[in-house]
């Protein structure tokens, strides 16, 4: 049995994301049978299930990559700007754009139906950290690592060794900043990938077993939680940035069977 948690702390926004009867077939098989389910602003989603229940291959579908849903939508409502292309949190509709200033009106962006152009502005301004994948400068040290990813982001440079800092502290890694990133082990890279997406400062963050290489101290710290009260620094998005983790989850929780989104509920207990 699989299940959908919802995290009930923290505050929460309107829906950022709708998934409506979405399904996936793979050579006459179904992996994902009629799934839907809304995430909120502010709100954070765990996804539980068996080695092949389909769990990575809903959140490539929701992150835009690989394949198309056989059947099925998934929109995202987002406040946007029309005149540069900026895209944030749906809670900032109305606000002044802070790349342009011009309005952020609120706009349904259907991710693999829609406009090109938007469906690569929503993929600019989401990350997603892959099962078991570091991806790091192994060469170079830690805080390196991460003032690339703000580099690459277009972060200030004035500032940008504070904001690694800052990044690396929330993670826990503060201690092994001058450390070749080569030499951390397993869980220590996995919140340096962790640091380093916080830099993109996604609207959404994906992460396929984020803590799945971490020992069960650290696990316990839940650096990913940490990631809602860091990202979004300087657009306004602030602390309503939804977190969908693959591998736990706490508070309202749906069941799914056989690729299939059963019910809502609190978990008995």
């Amino acid at each position: 049995m699989d299940k959908i948690q919802h995290s009930e702390g923290g505050s929460k926004g309107p829906a950022i994301l709708t998934v409506d009867c979405v399904s996936m077939e793979f050579d006459g098989s179904k992996v994902l049978d009629d799934v839907s389910f809304r995430i909120l602003e502010g709100e954070i989603l765990g996804i539980i299930g068996r080695s092949g229940a389909g769990k990575t291959i809903l959140m490539h579908l929701l992150r835009g990559i690989e394949h198309p849903p056989s059947s099925g939508r998934i929109v995202y409502h987002l406040a946007c700007c029309d005149s540069c292309g900026h895209v944030a949190l749906p809670g900032g509709e109305g606000r002044s754009c802070p790349v342009c200033q011009k309005m952020l009106i609120h706009r349904d962006i259907d991710l693999w139906n829609g406009d090109e152009f938007w469906r690569d502005r929503v993929m600019h301004r989401t990350a997603m950290m892959f099962q078991r994948t570091f991806a790091l400068y192994g060469n170079d040290r830690v805080i390196e690592n991460v003032l690339k990813a703000l580099d690459d982001s277009g972060y200030p440079q004035d500032n940008a060794i504070n904001r690694a800092a800052d990044l690396l502290d929330r993670v826990r890694l503060t201690h092994r900043m001058m450390h070749i990133a080569r030499d951390l082990s397993g869980g220590e890279k996995q919140r340096v990938v962790l640091a380093r997406q916080q830099a993109r400062e996604p609207i959404m963050l994906f992460a396929d077993e984020p803590t799945g290489t971490l020992d069960p101290n650290t696990a316990h710290v839940r650096p990913f939680h940490a990631h809602r009260s860091s990202a979004g620094a300087g657009d306004g998005d602030g602390d309503h940035v939804p977190l969908l983790p693959c591998d736990r989850g706490g508070g309202r929780s749906g069941t799914a069977a056989r690729g299939r989104f059963a019910r809502h509920g609190w978990p008995a207990g």
